[in-house]
């Protein structure tokens, strides 16, 4: 198997001290991580492992509705400035008069699958969703630079369904840890270069909004290979 590791040694250092002054001053500081595995046969081809930390404005700002208590509509328009979110599949901005978190819906549990974060079967507006550009990050950024869709055509995959999340947490540690993870085959007849992933969240109050998008740093999935992309989210509490 080939393992690609894609930590930077600065940059865990700083997560190390952001995570002891974090404890220390009581100030939350969430860890999130992306790995990807190529699986052929029952076989895994390849693992990529690295941090996740691209989120864009659509987090932060469900950050401040839910801590805030403030309306989804303030600022009248998503970007700097704004509070509305950027719909996933439209592009359009969407405010209303309260807020909610990801995963957070009006009316369904999280753990129903086509809402919060768990993807059913074949969707590509909920859950996690790859694509093959390989466009740079922006902070605006609200929708991959190019999804690839659900199917056995050319260039695409056959998106499965997520299972509910995992949900653990350790008592000697003070640490949560959430895993979100699915797969996608290929059954396209060719390779397909697979540049990004991202997570997108169904609330019922907006449709489809991406909170996090990540470049794989490019990884060919075969035909008739699988693609396996695990999110993990961890946060420490100091008490």
């Amino acid at each position: 198997m080939e393992l690609i590791k894609r930590f930077d040694e600065q940059e865990e250092q700083d997560f190390a001290d952001m995570q002891r002054l974090g404890l220390k001053h009581h100030i939350p500081i969430p860890q999130s991580f992306v790995d990807y595995e190529v699986i052929v046969g029952d076989k895994v081809e390849l693992r990529s492992e690295g941090r996740a930390h691209s989120f864009v404005r659509n987090l932060y700002n469900f950050i401040a509705y839910t801590s805030m208590a403030i309306r989804a509509s303030e600022g009248g328009t998503y970007g700097a400035g704004g509070m509305y979110a950027k719909r996933f599949d439209t592009g359009v901005d969407m405010g209303v008069a309260y807020g909610l978190g990801p995963g957070m819906t009006a009316t369904y549990d999280p753990c129903d699958s086509g809402h919060g974060v768990r993807g059913s079967l074949g969707s590509v507006y909920n859950g996690i969703i790859i694509g093959t550009s390989n466009a740079a990050w922006s902070f605006d950024d609200y929708q991959l630079g190019a999804a690839i869709e659900n199917g056995n055509g050319a260039g695409q995959v056959i998106y499965n369904l997520m299972d509910a999340y995992n949900l653990s947490y350790n008592a000697g540690t003070l640490t949560w840890t959430l895993v979100n993870e699915r797969l996608m085959n290929n059954n396209s007849g060719g390779g397909i270069n697979v540049e990004e992933s991202c997570i997108v969240t169904n609330p019922s109050t907006f449709g489809p909004v991406m909170y996090s998008r990540d470049l794989t740093g490019g990884i060919v999935l075969p035909n008739y290979g699988q693609f396996r992309v695990t999110y993990t989210f961890t946060l420490t509490y100091p008490a």
